[in-house]
């Protein structure tokens, strides 16, 4: 009895021993649980930065590639290096990348006319760590090799007519005309939106957010790139080459496309079709930056086919769902499922990793492979640099430097023939410090010419003494009124004409009437508030002046830049009997430009700090704009030359805003102008310049081909 009581004992001591084993492992498991949660959540957010950081490594090699090939010289020297004699390919380093790696793992050149060069990169973040992750990526880069030229300019030219920062809203029409071949690309970081307008001449919208066309009619498009959404909505019928989205994209109505790609997924209802690629987000390679609008969620398939779509081919790692569309889609290949709700043709070719369903009186024949991997190209994030703009840079470039000292109008006059420099050793001290004295009205008490508004002296100016002491500067409506006159809301230029040249002015500028050969700048905002004025860059008009015909708005005529009324000339440009199209940099293609950093912090400011930089204009403009916060358009505007706005200030959630009609036309451009104002950012073109032995030399072609996680 007693050995029986004994062994119970022992059996309830093993038994709650038992117990707690199993409970310490119930504990130790669910903390480890937690802590792997942890771990992952972590550990995604590090893939995602990862991913990142190969794509800014693949588009920085993509540009280094696009420099090479700009040149005939540098391009032949740097293939000399993978000839197949050449057994090791040269390395690839990478200044101010950490954790990266990149190596060319092939070349061919079956195609001498296209190139394709293989490289691997490969990303790491937080090496070493239990949250360590790392992305490689594997590209092919399809290359058209420069032609020989001449020692002229061998830079290809700049394509991005529009070069927006912060979104761009498009509520009325815009028309881009160009000559025939030319193409020219809409470049915007934030989202584009396009209301019901007319849309003619772009060829290229490009995105780092998402691009919505939504109603309106427009010229058919070469591509729509976008970092994360792209939906075509309520068009009139055109076509599409190519629709490109980081994350989905969505076509209704009558729009047709020969290519789409999407690292998530895509609905089409209406039009024709040409391939559909679709990644479905597999593997998480879907992405949006952030802010990016939303305008294709609530497709569950890879590839959505609504109403009776024709489609040549559809590949997907989702499913394909289509109601109508089945007998209009000639090549089906799905990772999951294939789902048709009526049949599809008897010869289309379709082939699923997991299955196929249609009705089951169809003829047509499908293929179950489980062994079906598809490859899908990768949709690379559109990447836009940012450029920094800074009026206060351009002080010692400016001919008229308009301020204010002492409640009164100043001028700082450098580098004009017919006036000496207000710096000048021989002028008094006060106007080697702070400029010559700005006459801002007719002095009643003394009866004589020089004595009326607009005159630059070296004295106040108060008599007769005075008068060879004085040149006229510029003209207004009434020689009693100031130009440019500065009153509660800045400087304000309602006259006839300026003396010619670059006129930096300190502050806010309202431009009311008149038609002025300039490049105005503004340290602030400014404004074109008449579309009876206009405004045209000293190299639009060149040495002489001349009167021009602007369609829809009326013949202006302006003063040329070496020969005017005022007998005033920049030296810079006028030398000796030629004009200097290059002078200053090329500051004189430039019409409008605005914005500054304080004057203790040049070229380098928080957007709290940035000083004005809008642009809106009212009327036509013959030069390109540079807008260092943001860019609109109101009433019927023109634009001969390129616009960028480049969001450095606060924005405070706005888009730049192009309304009613607006027209960019690039056709009738006078010789030695340059539209682009000597800007060469992104993009590539098929044209080159002509170089200086007269030899036409074109720049080689740099375009991603194929792309694919490893």
């Amino acid at each position: 009895m007693q050995s029986r009581f004994r062994q119970r004992g022992i059996a309830t001591i093993l038994i709650v021993v038992l117990l707690g084993f199993s409970l310490s492992a119930t504990i130790l498991a669910g903390l480890s649980q937690v802590r792997s949660s942890q771990e992952l959540g972590v550990s995604l957010h590090s893939q995602t930065v990862t991913q990142k950081r190969a794509w800014s490594a693949a588009e920085a090699l993509r540009q280094y590639l696009q420099q090479t090939a700009d040149n005939h010289e540098d391009w032949t020297a740097f293939v000399a290096q993978f000839s197949p004699q050449i057994q090791a390919y040269p390395d690839i380093r990478m200044t101010g990348f950490e954790g990266l790696e990149a190596r060319f793992t092939g070349v061919d050149f079956t195609d001498s006319e296209h190139l394709l060069f293989s490289t691997t990169i490969t990303a790491t973040t937080a090496p070493d760590t239990r949250i360590a992750t790392n992305s490689s990526l594997q590209l092919t880069f399809a290359i058209q090799p420069p032609t020989a030229g001449g020692t002229g300019p061998t830079g290809p030219p700049s394509r991005n007519v529009i070069h927006f920062h912060d979104g761009l809203d498009i509520s009325g029409g815009i028309n881009i005309h160009a000559e025939a071949g030319e193409e020219y690309d809409v470049f915007v970081e934030g989202n584009v939106n396009i209301g019901s307008v007319s849309l003619t001449g772009i060829d290229t919208i490009r995105s780092t957010h998402s691009i919505a066309y939504q109603g309106g009619s427009g010229g058919d498009f070469r591509e729509l790139h976008a970092s994360c959404d792209v939906r075509v909505a309520n068009v009139d019928g055109f076509n599409i080459e190519a629709i490109r989205a980081t994350n989905n994209v969505c076509v209704q109505n009558t729009a047709s496309t020969s290519l789409i790609e999407a690292n998530g997924f895509v609905t089409v209802a209406g039009g024709q079709h040409g391939g559909i690629w679709a990644s479905a987000n597999h593997d998480g390679v879907a992405s949006c930056a952030i802010g990016s609008a939303r305008h294709c969620s609530g497709n569950t398939y890879g590839v959505n086919i609504e109403w009776s779509t024709p489609v040549r081919q559809v590949h997907t790692k989702g499913q394909i769902r289509a109601r109508e569309a089945a007998a209009t889609v000639d090549r089906w290949r799905a990772e999951q499922q294939i789902l048709l709700d009526s049949c599809p043709d008897q010869r289309a070719d379709i082939v699923s990793r997991t299955g196929v369903q249609f009705p089951s009186r169809c003829t047509a024949r499908a293929v179950v492979n489980p062994q079906l991997r598809l490859s899908i190209p990768l949709v690379p994030p559109v990447l836009i640099e940012q450029a920094i703009f800074d009026a206060n840079q351009l002080r010692d470039s400016a001919h008229y430097l308009y301020r204010r000292h002492n409640g009164a109008t100043r001028v700082i006059i450098r580098n004009v023939r017919g006036v000496r420099d207000s710096d000048d050793p021989s002028n008094p001290p006060d106007v080697r410090a702070n400029g010559y004295y700005h006459r801002s009205a007719r002095d009643t008490s003394v009866n004589w010419n020089r004595m009326v508004a607009n005159h630059a002296c070296t004295t106040p100016a108060t008599s007769m003494a005075d008068r060879d002491n004085c040149r006229r500067l510029a003209t207004a409506l009434n020689d009693t009124t100031a130009l440019p006159a500065y009153g509660s809301s800045g400087w304000v230029l309602d006259g006839v004409h300026h003396a010619p040249g670059v006129v930096l002015l300190e502050g806010d500028v309202r431009i009311a009437n008149g038609h002025y050969t300039n490049t105005f700048i503004a340290a602030g905002s400014l404004q074109m508030v008449s579309s009876s004025n206009s405004i045209a860059a000293p190299n639009y008009i060149g040495p002489s002046s001349r009167t021009v015909a602007i369609p829809e708005f009326s013949s202006p005529s302006f003063q040329g830049v070496c020969s005017n009324t005022y007998s005033l000339a920049p030296a810079d440009f006028c030398s000796g009997s030629s004009f200097d199209y290059s002078a200053l940099g090329g500051l004189g293609n430039f019409a409008l430009q605005a914005g500054s950093c304080p004057p203790g912090s040049p070229g380098s400011c928080s957007p709290a700090q940035y000083i004005g930089g809008n642009i809106s204009i009212a009327g036509p403009v013959l030069g390109a704009i540079k807008a260092g916060n943001m860019f609109n358009t109101s009433g019927n505007t023109r634009v001969e030359g390129y616009v960028s706005a480049l969001a450095l200030g606060n924005t405070q959630g706005t888009s730049n805003r192009i309304g009613n009609r607006t027209v960019i036309d690039l056709r009738r451009l006078p010789p030695g102008y340059d539209p682009t104002a000597g800007a060469v950012e992104g993009g590539s073109s098929e044209g080159g310049g002509e170089n200086g032995d007269g030899s036409a030399g074109t720049p080689g072609i740099v375009e991603l081909k194929w792309s694919r996680y490893l």
